[in-house]
């Protein structure tokens, strides 16, 4: 039996979980915070989407948000991976990066 659509609606919760490739590049440092906050705000500037919660490991992180416009929450999820990763290849001072992993998470509903 296969599983059960998962049903997404405005105004609702969402949990986002991304991990990394390969590495721990998200090592509790300052500098690394800074760049986590700054992708956060980056991408959050334009959405509906509000900031609940963030909990950030080594490879990957966990975000909880508020949706209340759906069609926000990819092109917020895709505009912090995207800030988050040029953030990183700047900081390495490289032009490629593969940072994310390849499976493609989908959010979570939570509530």
């Amino acid at each position: 039996m296969g599983r059960p659509y998962r049903k997404y609606q405005n105004y609702s919760v969402y949990e986002l979980t991304i991990r990394t490739k390969t590495g721990l590049p998200f090592v509790t440092r300052p500098l690394i915070e800074l760049l986590i906050k700054s992708a956060l705000a980056r991408a959050l500037r334009d959405t509906t989407v509000t900031l609940c919660h963030i909990v950030t490991m080594g490879n990957h992180y966990h975000i909880l948000v508020f949706v209340e416009d759906l069609n926000d929450l990819p092109l917020f999820h895709g505009r912090f991976k995207k800030n988050l990763t040029d953030y990183t290849k700047k900081l390495l001072g490289i032009d490629y990066l593969h940072l994310q992993g390849t499976r493609p998470s989908r959010p979570n509903p939570r509530f």
